[in-house]
């Protein structure tokens, strides 16, 4: 039986061929950074069209698929080259949504909770950290990006927001400490809101 999962599970597994043919099957560094979000319409109401009650089911597969189960398909075909090379860092982008959702945008924020807890178990596998593969597990609050900037419910002020390059900076912070430092997982917060509620 078909469904409209099936292209994002190709993909994912495309992707994950490419990626090994470009490193040369030797891979350091994984950043699980793709994710989608269907902002709500204010058309009829804040929160028509992506409630609980009256969400799109193919919407909800699609942020599924690209925001979890991608993720979870590129750490499983790219950590045995890992493993193989005794060591590696697996970076999981989540979101401060993954610790308080959104009640308008339910699906986003469960899928952003199934990630971190992906990742915090991968975290706690002892055959990963025997091989000094580390899993870091981040938790961005509003951040200046596209994806951000096309919410329809509040007007951000990108100068209030976290920048990409803060995000980079804390992960790759990260990446100098020695072996037996193991950080599992970094939230970033604003120091205020970062918008103007219209």
């Amino acid at each position: 039986m078909g469904s409209s999962s099936e292209p994002f599970q190709s993909n994912g597994a495309y992707i994950s061929q490419e990626a090994l043919k470009l490193s040369g099957g030797c891979v350091n560094v994984l950043v699980n950074n793709a994710g989608v979000y269907f902002p709500m319409s204010l058309d009829e109401g804040p929160n028509k069209g992506q409630g609980p009650l009256d969400g799109d089911p193919d919407d909800w597969d699609k942020q599924t698929h690209i925001n979890l189960m991608a993720p979870m398909r590129l750490t499983r075909m790219l950590l045995p080259p890992m493993k193989e090379a005794g060591q590696g860092h697996v970076v999981n982008i989540a979101s401060i949504e993954a610790l308080y959702p959104y009640p308008s945008a339910p699906a986003y924020s469960a899928t952003k909770w199934g990630l971190r807890g992906w990742s915090k178990a991968l975290f706690a596998a002892r055959a990963l950290k025997s091989d000094n593969i580390k899993v870091l597990t981040v938790n961005p609050a509003q951040t200046s990006t596209p994806m951000t900037w096309s919410r329809p419910d509040a007007e951000y002020l990108p100068e209030k927001m976290i920048q990409p390059s803060e995000i980079a900076e804390a992960i790759i912070m990260t990446f100098r400490l020695n072996p037996n430092a193991f950080i599992e997982e970094i939230t970033l917060q604003t120091a205020e809101p970062p918008k103007i509620e219209k």
